[in-house]
């Protein structure tokens, strides 16, 4: 950047005056702050030092008052009472600055046993009271501080204090009274520290602040309000500031001095004099800013006036420079004109000075200039001319204006390209032919148009006979004398000759097998071979003409140096550079990896380069990946090290090496390891063994990995997972054993950990079935003896409907509470995975038809529908036939009926309880969900009930748990709970959706699986055919049946169930009771408990099996408990069967028929016969059968009421329902019982 004259003239003017100015103003500035400064110090020094002493006079004056007073009293020593109170009166009421005054006679010092006489006087709203205080305790107190404190039996002013009976803040001056060299008394007079302002001229300093401090650093006088009792090393701590803290030490100190201290964020001057006639110490303190304030507004106006003279300065300087260098801008505006060719250029300035002279010289040197350019031109084109005329041979000259039109030529293009100069001069692209690469002519052209600088280009031309010419042109501006560019002139040279080497050498280039490109010295691309063309994606004549460097990317064109980076002057004397990597760029921007080699080549026409590029990406990525795998390894080697160590071994056991690895894992060195590896084995077992394996393994064995225990290097014994395998020299032999060792430590104490917490874990499922199995005896003991009485009861034929009714009721509340047991243990079942699933073949129809029946009515009763989807067709009604349903699900699948009965059941069931109005919908239908998933049964129970809010959608599933509209509506609150667990263990999920007040949704799905045509489903355990009122043994028999029960109750039960069935039953209290009774009679049978005292169940089983000599009775368990596990201890314990309580009657009697092959005959109306019902159809009897013997499982008696009127609504077998609802008004569950088995055996007969 240049400066102009105006520039200089004011940085060597204005620049040295301002800094010179600047630096005395600063130097003087600095002078006067400091004798300010000092000045202002010193002031304040007398200041502090003159406050300092108005305060001790006053305080004099104060003392002087007491030692009045005690000197009075030494030398009158009998002054009555009176005169004391006018003495102290006068003292308070003539010195304003008293509070309080106060004479203290010691205990008998007026006179033997006389007590302690303190006459004190003090102010009261304007006017003096006074009294005795003598026998105030406080004051008592106060004095006998003062005594016990030796300081005080001299002069003394005491530290401030609250006034008794004055708000202000007093000090007290203590005058002791001596007379005969001993202690009499003394005078106190209480000072008002808060008037100190009235007594002092503290207020006419609006500029400083004071406080006076005592030497114990409690506070005498304050500027603003503190703690009570507050002291300036209080204070100190405070603020945590340590400049206080040394403000403070010199406050308690004696000696004058002053300080800079920092309050807030401003600095503070602080001076102290001493108060000597009480040894406080008095501070005076001041702002920095506000005592160099004035100083501060001086500085101000002085720099204020400084800056006023330098813009003046600035201003002058400005006009007179500008003044000076206004002709010499003249002149150089003409310089410039001359120097862009305007010789005409000439200035006119008047002055009379040099530059007026200079004017005058520049203007005759401008016209002498344009009189030899003129002549210089003339001759120039004289010679021009010649030139053109005379040009031979390959070579002819043109020029052309800005268009392109051609307006010359020489003679010579009609030896080179047939045409006359009048038939060339058209435009200059007229003869060329239609190639790509013919482009850069117009390209070129331009650029020397619009640069000015010349360049060149090569182009195919058709000559006269239309043959195709190469021709190589170099063109140069035209300017004219304003220089501006006219036109072009151009020499043009014949290359045919040489572009036919070319394109020999080019067939040698396409037999190579890399990518060829061929550059002149200045990297312009010249010739390129196919493979070049299929690299680079881009076409030869695309190619040509383009800068090498269009194939590198713009960052990596470093890469291909030096052809790019050296010097244009010094690229002739380059080498050849083999096998260079780099980056190159296809023509869609497309990077990749290239190894290139650079080769000059020396021709006639100058210094070309030979660029050979080979593609190398396969190369990169085997690289990259061969890498990548060795990097892994090396991870893999390097993660395995955090547990394990690797090794070599010669074929002899000796160590090649160790990893370092071994350290970490064992404590030892490698070397140390290496040295003494067997030593640190367990024992001479494990030496043995490792020795064996090692030399198998040298002897090129395989063998399996084993464990070894070893010492580590901190005496702890580790567990080491060793495997060996021998190396293979070229010659076939083992030349080492390569092993690699795993610490197996922590593995081994996790394992004996888990197997500790799999113990315990089975005690605890041990003990948990073994609670249940307890609480489901106990509950099933008094459970069995309502039942059974019941049932007994029931079997009475002379028993009244009413008492009927009552005894129907307590059986079927006894059942639903039998129900709820079996439902606990399910559950305890399913938690402890003992429960299994048992696929059959099933009827689908049937099963959902069956469910749709049962709970039918019980949604009729209620007022809702009660709706049927099965595979999309609706069923709104109780429907008989499956064979008329029409849909496309299939009939017969595998599943387990039982489990999807019951969740069916129960979710239907609560639908239908929790729904007040509208309906429920029950609906299977069919989904297909891909080929992984195949076909799906999709079963979904919804309802228009109460809902279930959000938050508890988790919690109904869960066991004893219900939402308050559960609660209301009654259930245990396990239906769901165990519904979701048996379908868990199908392997799927139910899903429920819920809007509160809305209704519900349940919904899961089972994976389909289809049965054949020819599969039937299998009724699975039917009634007898004999009626239910009651069995007896048909005549001719004899049986002979030991019960053994130690509950009274149950053997009650069996004894009279038995004896009014023809049995002859004896009973037996315990196992050892049955024991005896077996010793000394045969027995048929015996129905045995199996927890009784003194011999239980099973050890009485196997020891009347063991009886020698005695016929071998069929001993049934009957027992409360009823565990899995239980079924086959019996069994392993002699039992010949089970029979669970509470029992049924019937069960007592099939189980003794089973294995006694009793037969057995009715006292009342067999069910064999009904003469009065119609035969039924095997589908309806069948359908008829499952929904009542569901609905007498659940103990529903109003779904069988519904059953009832359902069936009587069906024109031809009304009388079945007509009979069942008679039998329900009376409450005959025998003969229900035998209704049912009519039902089963009519759906066999017929069928």
């Amino acid at each position: 950047m240049t400066s102009t004259i105006r520039q200089k003239i004011i940085l060597f003017t204005v620049v040295p005056v301002t800094v010179i100015y600047n630096l005395l103003f600063g130097i003087n500035l600095y002078q006067s702050v400091q004798r300010s400064s000092q000045a202002l110090e010193n002031q304040m020094a007398e200041t502090a030092w003159r406050y300092a002493g108005q305060f001790d006079n006053f305080l004099m004056e104060s003392s002087q008052v007491a030692r009045s007073i005690a000197g009075f009293i030494e030398i009158s020593p009998r002054l009555d009472d009176a005169h004391l109170y006018r003495l102290v009166a006068n003292s308070v009421s003539d010195n304003p600055m008293l509070v309080s005054a106060s004479l203290i006679f010691l205990p008998d010092m007026r006179g033997p046993g006389q007590p302690l006489f303190a006459p004190t006087a003090w102010r009261n709203s304007g006017s003096v009271l006074f009294r005795d205080r003598g026998g105030d305790t406080d004051f008592r107190n106060r004095i006998d501080a003062w005594l016990n404190d030796k300081s005080y039996l001299r002069r003394q002013w005491c530290p401030p204090e609250q006034h008794p009976n004055h708000p202000q803040q007093v000090s007290t001056f203590l005058e002791p009274i001596y007379r005969d060299g001993q202690l009499r008394g003394m005078v106190a007079l209480d000072v008002n520290l808060n008037q100190l302002n009235d007594v002092s001229s503290w207020k006419s300093s609006s500029e400083m602040d004071f406080m006076v401090v005592a030497n114990d650093g409690s506070y005498i006088y304050v500027p603003y309000a503190i703690e009570q009792g507050e002291t300036v090393f209080d204070t100190a701590k405070r603020l945590n500031h340590p400049d206080y803290m040394k403000f403070a030490n010199i406050m308690t100190g004696s000696q004058s001095a002053k300080i800079r201290l920092k309050m807030g964020d401003e600095d503070h001057w602080l001076f102290y004099a001493p108060v000597r006639s009480a040894g406080w110490m008095l501070a005076a303190s001041v702002p920095r800013s506000r005592a160099l304030a004035d100083l501060r507004a001086h500085a101000v106006t002085q720099a204020v006036i400084l800056l006023i003279s330098l813009v003046l300065i600035f201003g002058c300087v400005w006009f007179i420079s500008g003044r000076i260098s206004r002709p010499i801008r003249q002149l150089e505006r003409a310089v410039r004109r001359v120097a862009s060719g305007d010789l005409n250029a000439s200035v006119h300035i008047p002055n009379r000075d040099e530059t007026g002279s200079l004017a005058r010289y520049f203007s005759e040197m401008t016209g002498q200039l344009a009189l030899r350019e003129e002549a210089l031109r003339a001759s120039k084109n004289f010679a021009i001319d010649s030139i053109v005329q005379g040009l031979k041979g390959r070579y002819f000259y043109f020029s052309h204006d800005r268009d392109g039109n051609i307006t010359s030529a020489s003679p010579s293009v009609t030896d080179v390209l047939g045409f006359t100069v009048e038939e060339y001069c058209q435009h200059f692209t007229a003869h060329q032919t239609n190639k790509k690469s013919n482009r850069t002519s117009l390209t070129i052209t331009d650029q020397v148009l619009t640069t000015g600088q010349a360049n060149g280009y090569e182009v195919e031309m058709f000559d006269s006979q239309g043959r195709r010419r190469y021709i190589e042109v170099f063109k140069v501006p035209m300017f004219e004398p304003d220089g501006s560019i006219s036109g072009i002139e151009g020499l043009a040279h014949d290359i045919t000759a040489r572009v036919s080497d070319t394109e020999k050498f080019r067939g040698l280039l396409e037999s190579a097998p890399d990518a060829m490109v061929i550059t002149n010295i200045e990297g312009q691309i010249l010739i390129v071979n196919e493979r070049a063309e299929t690299l680079f994606e881009q076409e030869w004549d695309d190619l040509i003409g383009q800068s090498v460097a269009c194939l590198f990317p713009d960052h990596d064109q470093s890469g291909i140096f030096p052809l790019l980076t050296t010097p244009l002057e010094l690229r002739a004397t380059l080498k050849i550079s083999r096998g260079r990597e780099g980056a190159c760029r296809r023509a869609s921007g497309e990077e990749f990896p290239v190894e290139y080699t650079l080769s000059p080549l020396e021709t006639w026409d100058g210094t070309l380069f030979s660029v050979s590029v080979r593609d190398i990406t396969d190369r990169k990525q085997a690289e990259a990946a061969l890498r990548l795998s060795e990097a892994r390894f090396r991870r893999l080697v390097e993660g395995l090290q955090q547990e394990y160590f690797f090794y070599s071994l010669n074929p002899d056991g000796s160590y090649i090496y160790v990893t370092d690895s071994v350290q970490r894992i064992l404590g030892y060195r490698p070397a140390d390891f290496m040295k003494h590896s067997r030593d640190y084995l367990y024992d001479d077992n494990e030496r043995t063994w490792v020795h064996e394996n090692t030399r198998r393994v040298a002897n090129g064995q395989i063998r399996p990995s084993y464990e070894v225990k070893i010492y580590c290097g901190n005496g702890a014994v580790s567990v080491l997972e060793v495997l060996e395998v021998p190396a293979f020299g070229s010659d076939g032999k083992v030349k080492a054993v390569e092993g690699i060792a795993r610490d197996r430590t922590s593995y081994k104490k996790a394992e004996e950990e888990l197997r500790r917490a799999r113990d315990a874990a089975e005690a605890a499922s041990h003990a948990n079935s073994l609670f249940l199995s307890n609480m489901s005896h106990e509950l099933r003991t008094p459970l069995n003896g309502v039942l059974g009485y019941t049932q007994v009861m029931l079997r009475d034929k002379q028993l009244n409907p009413q008492h009927r009714r009552s005894l129907v009721a307590i059986e079927d509340c006894g059942q639903h509470l039998l129900t709820l047991i079996n439902d606990i243990l399910d559950l305890a079942k399913i938690e402890a995975g003992g429960l299994e699933v048992i696929t059959e073949p099933v009827d689908l129809y049937r099963l959902v038809l069956s469910v749709h029946q049962m709970l039918y009515q019980r949604a009729q009763n209620k007022g809702i529908q009660f709706k049927l989807n099965l595979g999309g067709q609706r069923i709104n009604h109780v429907e008989f036939d499956p064979d008329s349903l029409e849909t496309a699900l299939p009939r017969m699948i595998w599943l387990d009926s039982t489990r999807l009965r019951q969740v069916l059941i129960n979710l239907a069931g609560n639908a239908i309880k929790y729904t007040r109005s509208g309906q429920v919908l029950l609906s299977v239908s069919l989904e297909h969900q891909g080929d992984n998933l195949g076909e799906r049964l999709c079963f979904r129970v919804e309802d228009t009930g109460i809902g279930i809010d959000k938050d508890n959608l988790e919690l109904i599933f869960e066991p004893f748990r219900q939402t308050d509209g559960g609660r209301q509506a009654g259930g245990t609150g396990l239906g769901l709970a165990i519904s979701r667990r048996l379908v868990e263990i199908m392997g799927e999920q139910i899903r429920v959706e819920s809007v509160l007040r809305t209704g519900s949704c349940f919904y899961f799905d089972l994976p389909l699986i289809r049965c054949s045509d020819e599969v039937q489903v299998l009724a699975s355990g039917s009634p007898s055919d004999e009626g239910h009122c009651r069995k007896v043994l048909a005549p001719g028999q004899q049986v002979n049946v030991l019960v053994v029960d130690d509950n009274a109750v149950n053997r009650d039960i069996l004894v009279t169930l038995l004896q009014s069935s023809g049995f002859t039953v004896r009973q037996a209290e315990n196992g050892q009771v049955a024991l005896d009774c077996a010793q000394q009679e045969a027995f048929d049978a015996i129905l045995m408990d199996l927890r009784m005292p003194v011999m239980d169940g099973f050890d009485a089983a196997n020891a009347i099996r063991s009886l020698e000599g005695t016929h071998a009775p069929a001993i049934i368990a009957v027992t409360a408990s009823v565990y899995s596990e239980l079924r086959e201890k019996v069994h392993l314990h002699g039992f010949t069967d089970f029979v669970g309580k509470p029992f049924r009657a019937d069960e007592i009697f099939d189980t003794l028929q089973k294995h006694l092959g009793l037969q057995y005959c009715s006292d009342c109306e067999s069910s064999s016969a009904l003469p009065d019902l119609p035969i039924l159809t095997p589908d309806i009897a069948t359908d008829f059968a499952n929904a009542l013997e569901n609905a007498m499982e659940m103990g529903d008696i109003e779904a069988i009421r519904g059953l009832a009127h359902h069936y009587a609504a069906i024109p031809g077998i009304e009388a079945w329902g007509e009979r069942l609802d008679t039998l329900c008004d009376s409450f005959a569950v025998g003969q229900l019982e035998t209704l049912l088995m009519s039902l089963r055996r009519q759906a066999r007969d017929v069928a």
